[in-house]
Parts: structure tokens; C-alpha cells; sequence
């Protein structure tokens, strides 16, 4: 605690990025949700393509989302090695 009653915030700081939460319908579905900020995170896993080339399908948790890859440091059609997942 600080010496004004105030917890210490933490100077280190997880980088986030903006996605597109892909939601799926009552129908079965899938289109674009709303933008949220997600961590980048070890549990972040590549699962596919973006809806074009500047984009990756992202898994975090149980949600998936669509992010850019130039917020990821990623040049437009390379893979990254790290964090590649099948899953779907």
C-alpha cells in the first residue's frame, strides 16, 4: 500500500491487442461481434485464417476473435511459428 491508502499499481504491464469477437448465432452462424482488447497471453493460440490476408482467427479461453496481424508484429502472409493450434 502506498502511504496515501492506495494499492501500488504494477509497473509491468501485458501487452493487448484489439480483436473481433467471432460470435455465432441462433442459426449456427459465425459473424463479427464487438472490438474488445484481449491479452496477449500464453494461452492466445492461432486457430486459422482472418477474413483476409492482414488477419488470424485467435483462440483465448473458450472465445475466438479475429486480429490483425500487424498488432501481432506479424508481416502479411507469414505464418508465426509460436502459438499455432488446429484447433477450430
Amino acid at each position: 500500500m502506498s502511504r496515501r491508502g492506495q494499492p501500488f499499481l504494477s509497473s509491468a504491464k501485458i501487452a493487448t491487442v484489439m480483436a473481433l469477437r467471432i460470435v455465432t448465432g441462433e442459426d449456427g452462424k459465425t459473424h463479427t461481434g464487438r472490438l474488445q482488447e484481449i491479452a496477449l497471453t500464453s494461452e492466445l493460440a492461432v486457430g486459422g485464417n482472418g477474413f483476409n490476408d492482414k488477419a488470424v482467427k485467435v483462440r483465448l479461453g473458450g472465445s475466438f476473435y479475429f486480429v490483425f496481424r500487424e498488432h501481432l508484429g506479424w508481416s502479411v502472409g507469414k505464418t508465426h511459428p509460436v502459438h499455432r493450434s488446429t484447433d477450430q
